[in-house]
This record gives C-alpha cells, structure tokens and sequence, in this order.
C-alpha cells in the first residue's frame, strides 16, 4: 500500500512539472545598448552623446503611452522558434511590447560551431530602433553563444559590436558601440 500511496504521488508530481514546462514558453533576456555618437549640432559643430538602454526606453516613452517607469528592456523568443517580440517590464504592470520600434538582421551567411548541447556562431548582424527623438542603424561582427537551459529548450545570447549612423533629435548622428543579450530565463 505504501508503494502504491509513493508511485502516485511521484505521478502526481511528474504530472505537475510536465504542466509547468508546458506552460514555459518563451525565452527572456535583457537587451543591452550602449552605443556613443557623434552628433552634428550646427554649422562645423559636433557634440558627443551616448545612447545606452535606458535612453532607448526614454525615447520610447516619449512616442508611446503606458510605459512604466524604471522598465526593463527585453527580448522574448518563443521555445520553439519563431519571431521575437520586445518589451518593457516593470514590478506590477503590465508588460508593453515595444516590437515596432525595433528591427534586426543577420547579414550574409552567419559560420557555425558546435555540439549537441552547445554552439557558436559569427556574424554580420544589423539592428535599427526608430522614434521621434533617436534613430539608429548600425551593424557589426556578433557571436552567438547557444546552449541549453535548465527549463528546457535553447537559448542563444548574442554580444556585437556595431557601428553605424542615426540621428538625435533630428541631428545627423554616427555611432559605434555594443548590443548584447543577457540573463537567459524561460517562461
């Protein structure tokens, strides 16, 4: 009987845990920008400026209503591929997706190393954000560092250096900096 009373409730928590996988769907990290420009601020004029991530949320407020303070800026990737989508989250609001403001390519043909539970990759990748007060297009050598996680599922982070062009405030602008994912979690 006591076999029996066991085998049910490790049924019951293997159950509970196949449920909790399944309701895990997506793949967050932190989005990173930390970029430097030099900006044309008149005639035979220019000013240095940084762009980092929280100037990006800033820029997004300005263009879109709801975004909570002290947000943070993440990228969510389903488990099982497909587009990603970018939000800002905040302790006690609800998540804004913020997609629209952002773009992101690889360019050409990205090289490939790995194992079963681990690869690399290099490549030529572009990524642009557009609002009323910062724009930016820049591109870069990237790596990508994929692995498994503890939840299930693949996640890739990815660490590039850019480069590339935008305005501030409707300045002409030239940027070079980094833009990386972080802090792999499934949900």
């Amino acid at each position: 009987m006591k076999n029996t009373v066991k085998l049910a409730m490790i049924g019951v928590l293997v159950a509970a845990g196949t449920a909790n996988l399944a309701a895990q769907s997506n793949v967050v990290q932190n989005i990173n920008i930390a970029l430097s420009g030099t900006v044309q601020s008149g005639d035979n004029t220019t000013t240095v400026t940084r762009v980092a991530t929280k100037d990006v949320i800033t820029a997004i407020s300005a263009d879109q209503e709801g975004v909570p303070a002290k947000a943070k800026l993440l990228l969510v990737t389903p488990l099982e591929g497909g587009s990603f989508s970018v939000i800002l989250r905040a302790p006690g609001v609800e998540d804004v997706d913020v997609t629209s403001f952002f773009s992101q390519s690889v360019i050409g043909t990205p090289v490939t190393k790995g194992t079963s539970t681990a690869s690399s990759q290099v490549s030529i990748q572009e990524f642009t954000f557009q609002s009323s007060t910062i724009n930016f297009d820049v591109q870069g050598y990237s790596t990508g560092k994929t692995a498994n996680l503890r939840g299930g599922g693949t996640a890739t982070t990815i660490s590039s250096s850019v480069a590339g062009t935008g305005t501030v405030n409707g300045n002409a602008a030239v940027y070079k900096g980094t833009i990386n994912t972080t802090g792999s979690k499934v949900e």
